[in-house]
């Protein structure tokens, strides 16, 4: 049920060059995941969700939201030039609070994002990550491939063939976690020729993938690749998540609830008493807070979940506290979920497997939606089936192509109170201006003003300039115009 004899080797042919980079801050950046049924805020150094933007909104544009930030992180095992067997978990920055970094801060010590993955951020916009369905998001050329990728998707197994109707790509790395680098006076170098280089050497490939079709819309499917690029032999890494959970909505958090279902690898929350916050929209006349499944698709060496803990308050769990983390996700430390509702959050993991250097191994886990625990299995064997057939879909399954309208088809957040993402389509390649106007009619912001090729295309608005208020945003090609209404709000 957990094979997937090929997966492992679909992106192992995507390597740094030798005039390698390493991942740091400077390239961090951020995009929408927007299906038809769910969308979230993602960022390029493995976090998705967060406080104050859209995470993980079920069913689309009700602004029903189940998790508040979703982590994973990457726990190894290995012997530092000292002699010290040590452990670390790594992870990526986000809003839990302690993150990882050394004591009095100053630093973080985690996944950073790798340059070269996406473009160059235009003038007042801030740094976007690849989307399939988006070719202003995509790099003049793929770093590591050959010159016939350009201009094309980086697909899973070839250029420009995507797996599913919107995908997002990025690579992650451990160099800025400078936790172990020296020790009693002995120094860990990953890359002994490359003396630059932090961390452990440990780079990830990660790509969300959203679909279409019916069986799938409910679900975000996340791939992970991890590779060991360097010298250090690492006989046991596991893999999982820190999840935040928000069943009934951010001012609901209080009752929260968790089950585990071992035979889908799956952890499910839930709203113990069915009502959401102000505001919530019902699922359906029976049931008015669905329920979020987290399930491990395809494991190393089909281990699947071997750890779980429901943890409360959130903080209890301390992204910076290595040893902490390392415990609770030992292999076969399964704690039964809290017995009351709590504002509980939830962390899960993969058996232990070894990543010697030169290898690559890795995780596929979805993140599935539905109104009844039932839902979610009928959903869960949907997505384990399209995995274990290397996620090939049907010739005949229409998936997302070129607009048919010129408009502006999604504005997100709106209300915002710091950045949002304007999404519009054209049907043709053609001139195009992207406008914002203030309430009197003054031109605040020009977005866009150039050629576009014809697809979907996103501009995030960085609203740190601008006062408070109601603002238009204006598109215009030839003698076609659309105009969207968006408020401002700090």
């Amino acid at each position: 049920m957990k094979r997937l004899l090929l997966i492992s080797t679909l992106l192992l042919g995507i390597v740094i060059s030798a005039s390698a980079q390493y991942g740091n801050r400077t390239y961090r950046g951020a995009n929408m995941l927007h299906g038809d049924r769910f969308q979230s805020r993602f960022y390029n150094y493995g976090l998705i969700g967060n406080y104050g933007e859209s995470s993980f909104e079920w069913p689309i544009s009700t602004g029903n939201e189940y998790a508040g930030d979703f982590s994973p992180l990457l726990g190894v095992e290995f012997i530092h030039p000292s002699g010290d067997t040590l452990r670390s978990v790594i992870t990526p920055d986000g809003p839990r609070g302690n993150s990882d970094g050394p004591p009095g801060g100053g630093a973080f010590w985690g996944f950073e994002s790798l340059p070269g993955f996406a473009a160059s951020p235009p003038v007042n916009a801030d740094r976007s990550t690849a989307m399939s369905d988006d070719p202003d998001t995509w790099p003049p050329s793929w770093p590591g491939k050959p010159d016939n990728w350009n201009g094309q998707w980086i697909g899973p197994q070839q250029p420009g063939v995507p797996c599913a109707a919107q995908e997002a790509y990025f690579q992650m790395d451990d160099n800025s976690d400078l936790e172990w680098r020296e020790r009693n006076g002995q120094i860990l170098y990953p890359f002994p020729n490359d003396t630059s280089r932090g961390g452990i050497g440990l780079r990830v490939e990660v790509r969300h993938m959203l679909f279409d079709q019916p069986e799938y819309e409910d679900a975000l499917v996340v791939m992970y690749i991890i590779h060991n690029d360097g010298v250090v032999n690492i006989e046991r890494a596991r893999f999982g998540f820190v999840v935040g959970t928000l069943a009934g909505g951010r001012q609901d958090s209080q009752d929260d609830m968790c089950a585990v279902l071992p035979e889908w690898d799956m952890v499910v929350s839930y709203d113990s008493d069915d009502i959401g916050s102000p505001g919530w929209v019902p699922v359906s006349a029976e049931v008015h807070v669905g329920k979020m499944g987290v399930m491990f698709l395809e494991t190393p060496q089909n281990l699947g979940m071997t750890s779980f803990e429901e943890f409360y308050p959130p903080g209890a769990v301390r992204m910076r506290d290595d040893a902490a983390l390392w415990t609770r996700t030992t292999p076969g430390r399964i704690i039964e979920p809290l017995a009351a509702p709590a504002d509980g959050d939830f962390i899960m993991a993969t058996g232990d497997f070894p990543l010697l250097p030169g290898e690559a191994d890795t995780v596929i886990a979805a993140v599935v939606f539905g109104a009844t625990i039932t839902d979610l299995e009928i959903r869960a064997a949907a997505l384990q089936a399209l995995c274990d057939e290397g996620f090939h879909l049907d010739a005949s399954i229409p998936v997302r192509g070129i607009p048919q309208d010129f408009a502006i088809s999604a504005v997100y957040p709106n209300p915002f109170n710091s950045s949002t993402q304007i999404e519009f389509t054209l049907p043709t390649t053609q001139r195009v201006s992207l406008r914002l106007f203030d309430i009197m009619g003054r031109e605040a912001i020009v977005l866009v003003d150039e050629t576009k090729t014809a697809g979907t295309h996103r501009i995030t608005v960085n609203g740190s300039g601008l006062s408070s208020g109601i603002y238009f945003c204006c598109l215009q090609a030839g003698t076609e115009m659309q105009t969207q209404k968006i408020i401002l709000l700090k």
